[in-house]
């Protein structure tokens, strides 16, 4: 497979990369999660500057309408600086926004992203034991004035600074989620709508939603009733790469601190990395990063193709290696380390604890593996198994 970066994208890379070296340093990272806070306005106000918010937005809406490659460059490099900024946030909204909205809608709402004014956050998966997140159980009933929604929505990521949520509703009874489905606009502040927050092991915080009748007008419906399916389906698409990206990111810092440590580390005089057994256990954990990697072009090469169910096997067979590949890597990392590996003063901690959230965001590895196996028996995805709870099981 041929792959290289155009000249954009280079100047995009090496421009976030020097930004990044000089305002986002581990110490920096470290005051962030001791004050609890998951965004820095600088920073923010910087990526504006630099137009990231407007890569993502459509040409008609003066944006440069950049796809997974772009956003393969970022969060891996973002993975590399540990950057916990809701950027993210933004792109999968535009995303959204961009495919479903009406055009009023698009007026405010990108304009919004744009100019870095509000945080605006999906709302996509739910309370369940397994990452299903065609499973809606978030229910809108319409009365002839106003829709009523019932349910709960969780694990969304810097929840608790978002204004407003893009939220997955079920809105109809016909068992089909070609149909069933709609996206809603919901503003943070309505009354019954609660909001829980709650930490991952890495300190960035997510935000639980619990909706009890709650009321809105129709021009909270995004785009048409009904529509929310196809662009449910895109936006995890490229939720999948997002991960993919930033945990390749993670997963070539890991090897580089592991390797700088067992060069300095010594032991009867000598330095570690002159042992044979610890040379193998780098060389593997060097092929493993590569191998993910390659993964990773993969991955993005999947927007290529038209065909669901290509691009579905590729999105789901990179996760699972590349969910793989940090499970290989933290622990030989931490061997390699021996005690200190998980230390909160070694940086290397940082990184794990990352790494460990990551394994589980837009699917862990089973659940991609249990997705690769109903493709393979022709069920449209393994989130679509509802109906075959009992087959699903015995997977």
């Amino acid at each position: 497979m041929n792959f290289s970066l155009t000249q954009e994208q280079e100047l995009l890379k090496d421009g976030l990369e020097k930004f990044l070296e000089k305002n986002y340093t581990v110490d920096f990272k470290k005051s962030l999660l001791e004050s609890k806070s998951v965004s820095s306005p600088q920073i923010w106000d910087s990526f504006r500057e630099m137009g990231l918010f407007d890569l993502f937005i459509p040409e008609e809406y003066s944006g440069f309408k950049g796809g997974p490659v772009e956003l393969m460059i970022i969060m891996e490099i973002f993975g590399k600086f540990l950057v916990s900024e809701p950027f993210l946030n933004s792109v999968l909204s535009t995303k959204i926004i961009s495919q479903g909205a009406l055009k009023w809608q698009k007026d405010i709402l990108l304009s919004m992203i744009s100019k870095g004014e509000s945080i605006i956050s999906p709302a996509i998966q739910e309370p369940s034991f397994n990452y299903l997140p065609l499973n809606v159980n978030l229910v809108g009933n319409f009365d002839g004035d106003f829709w009523t929604l019932n349910g709960k929505k969780n694990h969304i990521i810097n929840g608790s600074i978002s204004e407003k949520f893009l939220t997955i509703v079920r809105t109809g009874n016909t068992n089909s989620l070609e149909k069933d489905l709609t996206f809603f606009i919901i503003e943070s502040d309505l009354e019954n709508l609660d909001g829980k927050e709650y930490p991952f092991v890495d300190g960035t915080r997510a935000l639980e939603l619990e909706f009890r009748d709650l009321k809105i007008t129709g021009d909270a419906v995004l785009g048409e009733i009904g529509s929310g399916y196809s662009i449910l389906q895109n936006v995890l698409d490229y939720g999948v790469i997002a991960s993919v990206a930033e945990s390749i990111g993670i997963l070539s810092k890991i090897f580089n601190l592991t390797s700088t440590y067992i060069r300095e580390r010594k032991q009867f005089g000598l330095s570690i990395s002159q042992f044979q057994v610890i040379q193998h256990k780098l060389v593997d954990m060097y092929i493993k990063v590569e191998e993910a990697k390659s993964m990773m072009i993969m991955a993005v090469s999947a927007f290529d193709s038209d065909e669901y169910k290509v691009r579905q096997k590729k999105l789901s067979s990179a996760k699972s290696f590349v969910n793989n590949a940090l499970k290989f890597t933290i622990e030989n990392a931490i061997q390699l380390h021996g005690g200190m590996g998980v230390a909160e003063e070694m940086d290397l901690a940082l990184y794990v604890k990352r790494g460990l959230v990551l394994q589980n965001l837009f699917g862990d590895k089973l659940f991609h593996d249990k997705n690769l196996v109903a493709l393979e028996k022709n069920i449209t995805s393994a989130s679509n198994l509802q109906k075959k709870s009992t087959k699903w099981k015995k997977l």
